[in-house]
């Protein structure tokens, strides 16, 4: 999610997304409590399509047309994080 913040959304950002993952900072994962290498070894075996999904999940995100000021809530509205039960 903050890695793409600010960031201009197209294929392109799709086709290089685990070069941004890559290129994150560590608070980011510490964040949203991640392993790095875990999750660009995840990316990396995306799909353009995986990835492509990923990105328009995020745009919306950020765009919040849901309307829900909670960034959390707003990762599982958009489908990117599933509920903990």
């Amino acid at each position: 999610m903050d890695i793409l913040n600010g960031s201009h959304i197209d294929v392109t950002t799709a086709q290089m997304l685990h070069y941004e993952v890559e290129d994150a900072e560590l608070g980011y994962f510490d964040k949203w409590e991640v392993d790095p290498a875990a999750l660009i070894a995840k990316v990396r075996g995306w799909s353009l399509l995986q990835r492509l999904a990923v990105v328009d999940a995020v745009e919306r995100a950020w765009g919040n047309s849901y309307r829900v000021e909670n960034m959390a809530a707003r990762v599982v509205r958009v489908g990117l994080v599933k509920v903990q039960a």
